[in-house]
């Protein structure tokens, strides 16, 4: 029960921190592209 428990936790901790690396991405993109309409 203990592993399973555990095993669960470990999922949802993967799935948020590739959820957040997904928006930060996302994010550093989009700042990059305001900037070359700015140049541009």
């Amino acid at each position: 029960m203990k592993k399973s428990k555990i095993l669960v936790y470990d999922c949802i901790i993967l799935v948020a921190y590739g959820v957040t690396i997904e928006y930060v991405i996302q994010k550093t993109r989009a700042n990059k592209d305001k900037k070359r309409q700015k140049d541009g």
